[in-house]
């Protein structure tokens, strides 16, 4: 699914440029987790958008650099995963004044790497699997001769 998501071009995201009505920090309650998420609410759009990094320290120079009645242009999926909170968390490209601060071929790479490794520890995961049935459980059903 990340994979996915990091191969699909920019035609296949959604484009949007709006002005900022609310923008700030907040809490996500998931299933296993709490994170923190920046939120994004623009005006003409009917979604709150959210970005989510590992710390809350990375959301500092959005603060910094975008204000309410900010104008911003914004590529996201709108079909999207959203949260319990109804945000869409898959903003893939942020941009104020032709300035890009959240860049898709970034995230893109991210994606990547992340896919890559889920990949690599599924293999690890299933490889021991395969061996035990081919060792213990697939020789021990082989029909062995009368003597």
């Amino acid at each position: 699914m990340i994979l996915l998501r990091a191969s699909k071009d920019v035609e296949g995201f959604d484009r949007f440029t709006g002005t900022i009505e609310e923008i700030g920090t907040t809490k996500s309650v998931g299933r296993k987790r709490t994170i923190d998420i920046l939120y994004i609410k623009l005006a003409g759009l009917e979604q709150t958008l959210g970005i989510y990094h590992s710390t809350i320290r990375d959301y500092d120079k959005y603060l910094k650099e975008l204000k309410k009645g900010d104008q911003i242009s914004l590529l996201f999926d709108k079909d999207g995963w959203t949260t319990s909170e109804n945000f869409n968390l898959h903003v893939r490209q942020l941009e104020k004044n032709g300035v890009v601060l959240l860049s898709k071929r970034q995230l893109d790479a991210t994606d990547k790497k992340v896919s890559i490794s889920l990949y690599i520890i599924g293999l690890l995961f299933a490889l021991p699997a395969f061996w035990f049935y081919n060792k213990k459980i697939k020789n021990s059903r082989q029909i062995r001769p009368r003597r």
